[in-house]
């Protein structure tokens, strides 16, 4: 009986041994490999809406996040946000000027929540809008995403 009691002992041990060794270490497990990315970021806008009307005076908020995922259920690492609102010609909707330039700082980030806010006290009327949301990861792909508004 002493003979099986070490035999299983020493069995139970080799089993304890082997399944420790066979796992991934957390180190690996979350590692991000640029090579194995292959979902670009995901932007959503959640404000401004396509065609919003904002009146002078008001404050236009810029509300939204950028997520990034090297695989399903990987996280992935973000490099560069721009957050960009660019004043458009009324009449053909070539460029005029830059409103609002932002650059948050997400590198290495899986997601980044984004609220900034901006304010035109007048203008010519209307004031015809777009809004560039652009975020790149470490394997280079890149993602962008427009809402044209307006103020009046």
């Amino acid at each position: 009986m002493k003979i099986f009691t070490k035999i299983l002992a020493v069995l139970l041990l080799i089993v304890a041994v082997v399944s420790v060794s066979c796992r991934r270490s957390n180190n690996s497990k979350y590692f991000y490999d640029a090579k194995k990315d292959t979902s670009a970021p995901i932007i959503n806008i959640s404000v401004p809406i396509k065609n919003d009307t904002y009146n002078y005076g008001d404050d236009i908020h810029i509300v939204g996040t950028v997520t990034d995922l090297q695989t399903a259920g990987f996280g992935g690492k973000l490099s560069t946000l721009s957050i960009k609102i660019d004043e458009l010609h009324n009449w053909d909707s070539t460029f005029v000027g830059v409103m609002l330039q932002k650059n948050p700082a997400v590198d290495a980030k899986e997601g980044y929540p984004f609220n900034e806010k901006m304010l035109i006290f007048s203008g010519a009327n209307p004031t015809f809008c777009r809004l560039e949301v652009a975020a790149a990861d470490y394997s280079g792909k890149t993602t962008r995403d427009t809402v044209y508004f307006h103020i009046q």
